[in-house]
């Protein structure tokens, strides 16, 4: 679909579509490429990087982002308090920083709770699609997770519930227990029995800004990477037992918490959930590593201290923690 997409955008504004906005990563250069030629139309990318405000596009091109990887770490907290082999697995699209970024956030979370409850260390492996949407290798991806690395909580970057699915299959057909995710919507539907909890966007309070935008004349290019607590009703954090984690909130959603998940990590999820609202809390730490230093796979420091991931190390990260016993692609 990515060959075909600057006709699809040339098409939408034959339309007349004075705002377009495209979803998917590959959708980018021919975003940028039509919006050069339609000046006086707009254009957002969701994903992506390019943008008049961040000077290589033209200025009616906008990004946007719904950043995951807080929710991610969540995720992490809950898979690290239910499994029983202590081995996690994540069925992965492609080896840029956006998937990377999720990889390590999900590794810390579980290793944070699972150290908490054995003493041991997490063990994590990660299986490559290089590809958005491939339920048939997504399927040979996750099962071979739960075969050969003994894994029993699965995570994902793929646009398809099928991941979740063979969990379900395990849980509910093969006497194995093995718990996954939604992802982007609500999968609940595609695995009762073995959603545990998940990381779900509300796209719509991102795309009504720019709608606001060109409807009052008010247009310019921004990009936004939304993180909890933006375009929430409320941004500051609430207490533990009135925590929004699980329940439409904003653009960001933490799927609803199963309850498998013990009290006690029910609750450390719901503070974090919280924290992160207003910042006071970053997976990226030393506080969000169970108060060590986080290291890489090769055992050098990349995190220590007071230190926290900034933007630049968020948007660029290209290597993944030592918890992670498979290898990150390169070139």
């Amino acid at each position: 679909p990515e060959a075909e997409s600057a006709g699809a955008i040339e098409s939408l504004i034959n339309q007349g579509a004075d705002l377009v906005i495209t979803t998917s990563f590959g959708y980018m250069d021919p975003t940028a490429e039509v919006a050069a030629k339609h000046p006086n139309k707009y254009f957002v990318h969701i994903s992506g990087y390019r943008s008049g405000a961040a000077g290589n596009a033209p200025q009616n091109m906008s990004s946007a982002f719904a950043e995951f990887y807080q929710l991610y770490y969540l995720n992490g907290l809950a898979a690290g308090a239910v499994t029983q082999t202590g081995v996690v697995g994540y069925v992965a699209a492609h080896p840029i920083p956006e998937v990377v970024r999720h990889i390590n956030a999900f590794v810390i979370g579980a290793n944070y709770s699972y150290k908490k409850r054995t003493g041991r260390n997490i063990r994590a492996y990660v299986n490559w699609l290089f590809s958005w949407f491939d339920p048939g290798k997504t399927r040979q991806a996750a099962t071979a997770l739960v075969e050969e690395s003994n894994a029993d909580v699965l995570a994902f970057t793929e646009d398809s519930p099928t991941t979740l699915q063979v969990a379900e299959e395990y849980t509910t057909r093969r006497g194995r227990r093995v718990w996954s995710f939604s992802h982007y919507g609500d999968m609940t539907q595609y695995g009762p029995n073995s959603h545990l909890t998940g990381q779900i966007v509300h796209w719509g309070p991102i795309y009504l800004e720019f709608y606001r935008m060109v409807a009052t004349n008010t247009w310019q290019s921004v990009d936004i990477w939304t993180r909890i607590g933006d375009y929430m009703p409320y941004r500051w954090r609430r207490p533990v037992d009135k925590s929004t984690a699980g329940q439409v909130d904003g653009t960001l959603q933490l799927g609803k918490l199963n309850p498998a998940i013990p009290s006690e990590w029910q609750t450390e999820i719901k503070k974090r959930y919280e924290e992160m609202k207003e910042l006071l809390f970053e997976p990226f730490s030393v506080e969000g590593n169970g108060g060590e230093p986080i290291r890489d796979q090769r055992g050098q420091v990349r995190i220590s201290g007071t230190e926290r991931a900034d933007w630049d190390m968020l948007w660029n990260m290209d290597w993944f923690v030592e918890y992670v016993l498979s290898e990150l692609p390169r070139g």
